[in-house]
């Protein structure tokens, strides 16, 4: 059988299998009549059907794009990311005769690509114009903004040796984002054009994805031209490197095959780090100020999806040739970027980062209290938190279905109480996450039977930590979009509690449900 009558076979079967919905199996048959050279629009467009279907969006926008640059639209539909479809959508129209249109390309024309066009720029202005939880103004007294507050620790803690107090640990790592953000920015400030040249720093992007994956919360934006200079310089990168910019995680896997057996690992651990953290940042722009989870989950779902693939792949190569990407602390920092759009999948991911940590030998802080905050403490605490938050979603449709607070529904509050009291127990005393996080598994306690004494022991943790946390916190997010309501309930209710003891209204080991609407 020539290798035509092959390729054409396993299209044929390809297409058999997409009709019986086995979209899997159907991409492997297109997949491997590609690689025996069958090279044409109809396997890469046949393919990006079966991995739309699959739901692995930028592996079908990559194939759709090499079948025609025109579909890449309907891929940046699916990842509802519109305005992406904006430089189709001209070339287009620019490829339509100027003059003499026949009636079927002026409708084209006018009922299609102009108002594609159109939809696309309203999206741009849309998302230019919105903001989100990561975006900050900053105040008209910028000292007081969390990473200033953290820095002005720092002098005093170093010339105490004070790397381990629970206390300052958040300083250390806040302090340290912030530097790395600040110096990434500093480089997209100093990129300069002349000409078709470019002059730009091939770093800034490491030291922005660093400062994200220590303490996403320096993240704030200053200026307008922000996204532009940030856009400008990844691509920079990414062709400096030779990075991959387009295709999805299968396509990507076997072009880092075959660039190390060409190049070696010189040239391919760097081009796959740029695409991999500019995946990163893509997830956390998405979720964060778009607040497009689809998006973000796609972004960071297949970036974890690499990392493991290499981590597997490449196990027995040394960390200096691979390079830090393919460490198990890189891997923890990515996976507690994971927005909770996919709920089971995040409890898997949830228990996966724990189960590390606990086996991990972890470093002592004063080695790097930024590092080990950041990869060690903070991660566990967010994969604990994630745990707590699936129980409680657990709880609040049994509740809604079964219309009361059965022993089954009140188990699922106290699994959650639980794990946002552990969550809290992994951050500083200083840090806003501590407080909210015990002030998280306080309300969890209220619909799960717990004695006043255990709530009151919370409630006194909460008063405590609120004046340490705003130290650092009071100009932060949270703070501004109105934290401090959500510590009031817990507040008041404490008050209630301690003058019903007094009147010996309650006893201290009581159980008590203070049960309200979430």
């Amino acid at each position: 059988m020539s290798t035509e009558e092959r390729v054409k076979k396993l299209k044929e079967e390809g297409n058999n299998l997409f009709a019986q919905k086995q979209y899997v199996t159907a991409a492997e048959k297109y997949t491997e009549a590609l690689q025996l050279g069958g090279d044409n629009a109809v396997l890469y467009s046949n393919r990006a059907a079966c991995r739309l279907k699959m739901k692995t969006y930028l592996d079908a926008e990559s194939d759709a794009t090499k079948a025609n640059p025109f579909h890449s639209v309907y891929f940046q539909k699916a990842l509802r990311q519109p305005y992406r479809s904006i430089p189709s959508w001209k070339k287009a129209l620019d490829k339509l005769p100027k003059e003499g249109l026949t009636p079927a390309q002026r409708n084209q024309r006018e009922d299609e690509y102009e108002k594609g066009l159109t939809l696309a720029e309203s999206a741009l202005n849309e998302l230019r114009t919105s903001g989100g939880s990561h975006l900050i103004h900053a105040p008209s007294n910028q000292r007081d903004l969390p990473w200033f507050c953290a820095q002005r620790m720092i002098p005093d803690l170093m010339e105490q040796r004070n790397y381990t107090s629970s206390v300052k640990f958040n300083a250390w790592a806040l302090a340290n984002a912030y530097t790395e953000f600040t110096e990434g920015i500093r480089q997209l400030s100093l990129a300069t054009t002349q000409g078709q040249l470019r002059f730009q720093s091939t770093s800034a992007l490491m030291l922005i994805s660093n400062a994200i994956l220590t303490d996403h919360r320096v993240f704030h934006i200053n200026g307008p031209e922000f996204l532009q200079k940030y856009n400008q310089q990844v691509l920079g990168e990414a062709q400096f490197f030779k990075a991959w910019t387009h295709e999805g995680p299968d396509i990507i896997k076997q072009k880092v095959l075959e660039r190390l057996e060409e190049e070696g690992w010189h040239t391919t651990s760097p081009a796959l780090t740029t695409t991999i953290r500019a995946w990163i940042m893509q997830g956390f722009y998405q979720g964060g100020l778009y607040q497009n989870h689809v998006a973000e989950v796609e972004f960071l779902g297949r970036t974890i999806e690499i990392i493991k693939w290499g981590r597997e792949r490449f196990e027995d190569i040394r960390k200096e040739y691979r390079g830090v990407m393919f460490e198990e602390t890189f891997l923890r920092g990515v996976i507690a970027k994971v927005d909770d759009a996919t709920l089971e999948a995040t409890l898997r991911e949830a228990n996966e980062v724990i189960a590390g940590v606990n086996a991990a030998t972890i470093p002592p802080r004063d080695s790097n209290p930024a590092f080990v905050s950041a990869y060690y403490y903070k991660p566990k605490g967010q994969a604990l938190s994630l745990k707590a938050m699936y129980y409680r979603v657990q709880a609040n449709r049994m509740k809604a279905q079964n219309g009361s607070l059965s022993s089954s529904v009140m188990d699922k509050y106290f699994s959650a109480s639980r794990y946002y009291l552990e969550a809290a127990d992994c951050y500083a005393e200083d840090d806003e996450n501590h407080a909210v996080f015990l002030n998280a598994g306080l309300e969890m306690m209220w619909s799960c039977k717990t004695s006043i004494r255990n709530q009151l022991a919370v409630m006194e943790r909460i008063r405590l930590a609120i004046p340490k946390m705003k130290k650092i916190w009071g100009q932060s997010s949270f703070a501004k979009q109105g934290g401090d309501i959500i510590f009031k309930r817990g507040q008041d209710m404490e008050g209630i509690m301690r003058e019903g003891l007094n009147k010996r209204q309650y006893q201290l080991d009581e159980l008590v449900v203070i049960d309200a609407q979430r």
